[in-house]
């Protein structure tokens, strides 16, 4: 017998976007007084996450199923191998994380949290290896102000040139306020 639970990655995701919510809209969720709801509803959401799978895989691993019988009861199966789990790496890695791969070159448009300050992730490109951080000093939500490949600036919007050289590379990527009329890399006036 098996529990289909499809849902508990979009759980997770949920959970992350709520917890964010807490932060970048903290002063009109105290006038409103709405906060208390909100954090109600991520502890019972965290609560429910415990109950079905206390911990046995990611959190982020959408699974096919969830086993009911013993001796494999709440435990997750075919996690990597569901379409819905591809589509999910997809939306961190490219939606939120902001990583995409065009024509060979890497970009960056994260769309995240202001509370993250930064985060890291290493991407493959055959034997050349990316060790990538993403800064955000200023807590923003997005705006990619500068971009360093080995020490180098690189230009903005042009991307990074993927290469194949089983060397490690290290991305930096800044996060910063932009200046709405003259575009990225254009650091937002100070006010």
């Amino acid at each position: 017998m098996f529990l289909f639970f499809e849902a508990r990655g979009y759980t997770w995701a949920l959970l992350q976007s709520l917890e964010a919510l807490e932060v970048d809209f903290a002063p009109a969720l105290q006038d409103k007084n709405p906060i208390v709801s909100v954090k109600q509803i991520v502890r019972e959401l965290e609560n429910t996450q415990n109950i079905i799978l206390p911990g046995d895989h990611e959190r982020h691993v959408l699974s096919a199923d969830i086993y009911a019988e013993p001796p494999h009861a709440r435990r997750g199966g075919w996690t990597w191998y569901t379409g819905a789990a591809g589509w999910f790496y997809r939306a961190d890695l490219e939606s939120i994380l902001g990583l995409t791969v065009r024509d060979g070159r890497m970009h960056f448009a994260p769309c995240i949290a202001s509370a993250w300050r930064h985060y890291v992730l290493t991407y493959r490109h055959g034997a050349g290896r990316y060790g990538i951080r993403v800064e955000n000093p200023k807590g923003v939500e997005q705006g990619v102000v500068r971009i360093e490949l080995d020490g180098e600036s690189q230009p903005l919007g042009v991307g990074i040139q993927l290469v194949d050289d089983g060397q490690v590379h290290r991305v930096r990527v800044e996060l910063g306020p932009i200046d709405p009329v003259q575009g990225p890399g254009s650091p937002a006036p100070q006010a």
